[in-house]
């Protein structure tokens, strides 16, 4: 019986984690910059912000804590090499989001386009709305390069 009660709450969790992917946004800047630009903002279900929350690139080790605003610091992330190919204008990096109670948040292959400033939003759960130990959100390549690899053109 537990393990039917323990399935019922991971499908629940599951199902709410899915339903609740559009509240991250994504979002781009159109103004170019000299170097590749990142602004991460936090903020819990209800778009509050999440003051003191840690925001770490995991490939270089930057670490960086938000304001009373939920905002990080506009940081610049080196460019870094791209698995899925050269002469590409973007790159993947592993944001790790971790806030005191709240539900650590991973986001998995965030695209960083070269010499452009990212924005993105990123919403925590609070660690007593769910029994998940972690959230994973992972970001596909930009369209225009999966049209490239059908043959297909912009």
């Amino acid at each position: 019986m537990k393990w039917k009660i323990a399935l019922f709450c991971a499908c629940i969790v599951l199902l709410t984690t899915v339903l609740l992917l559009p509240w991250t946004t994504y979002t781009f800047s159109p103004q170019e910059s000299s170097t590749n630009l990142l602004k991460v903002s936090v903020c819990d279900l209800e778009g509050k912000p999440l003051q003191n929350a840690t925001v770490t690139v995991l490939e270089t080790g930057q670490k960086f804590l938000c304001d009373n605003q939920g905002r990080s610091p506009l940081f610049e992330i080196e460019t870094q090499e791209n698995h899925y190919g050269t002469n590409l204008d973007w790159f993947l990096v592993t944001l790790l989001i971790e806030k005191e109670g709240y539900v650590n948040t991973a986001i998995v292959n965030c695209v960083i386009y070269v010499n452009q400033t990212r924005q993105l939003t990123v919403n925590m759960y609070q660690a007593d709305q769910s029994a998940l130990p972690f959230v994973c959100l992972v970001e596909s390549p930009p369209e225009t390069f999966l049209q490239s690899l059908f043959g297909q053109k912009e």
